[in-house]
């Protein structure tokens, strides 16, 4: 009886398997340098945490000094982000190409300073994860 039963276990298991791992793709994921990032299929938004902002203090200019199309490698500084206390780089977490730059941060950064963790508008780039 239990070998009849394994196998629809186990294709049970699969779906649920996929489903929940399809899910994963929009988790809010942070790093060791106080950025945060959510992957999707198409792309991955990266952002600065409220920690980050804290400790920075009140974000001033942000310096989109890369195109889409760039290349970055992990570890690579893709953005100057200065603020009232330091000037600073967004760590890239991974290999990636530049698609976005967020330039509604150029005219207006009150959003990112009031609420870095809004995934909707306070991302300061978005990318395309490589292997």
């Amino acid at each position: 009886m239990l070998s009849r039963v394994t196998p629809f276990i186990l294709r049970n298991l699969r779906v649920r398997n996929f489903h929940v791992t399809s899910k994963l793709l929009n988790v809010k994921e942070y790093t060791d340098t106080e950025e945060w990032f959510i992957q999707t299929p198409e792309y991955t938004k990266i952002g600065l945490s409220k920690s980050a902002i804290e400790q920075l203090g009140t974000l001033v200019f942000i310096d989109y000094t890369n195109e889409p199309g760039d290349i970055f490698e992990k570890g690579d500084e893709a953005v100057s982000i200065e603020s009232v206390k330091a000037v600073n780089g967004l760590v890239i977490p991974f290999n990636c190409e530049l698609l976005e730059n967020n330039e509604v941060h150029l005219d207006d950064l009150d959003m990112l300073n009031e609420n870095p963790e809004c995934e909707e508008n306070s991302w300061i780039i978005k990318v395309k994860k490589q292997e």
